[in-house]
């Protein structure tokens, strides 16, 4: 299976999705002990990754702004 992780890590790398590379282990271990399906699973992890995109885009928004900083 560490073959299998190997591949998915490569996969979510190049599919540009840090959030799930970075949760996918904890989500899928909370998951098995409150027994949520695939689906439950998957939806979890694209909320997760969804989230920290708009937080993210958020941040680089007011990045650029250049807003003064705050004394």
């Amino acid at each position: 299976m560490a073959d299998g992780a190997v591949l998915l890590a490569n996969h979510l790398k190049a599919l540009k999705l840090p959030t799930i590379h970075s949760e996918c282990e904890k989500v899928a271990q909370r998951c098995a002990s409150e027994n949520v399906d695939h689906l439950g699973f998957l939806l979890q992890l694209c909320e997760l990754e969804l989230i920290d995109r708009e937080r993210r885009a958020s941040d680089r928004r007011l990045k650029a702004a250049q807003f003064p900083n705050h004394k």
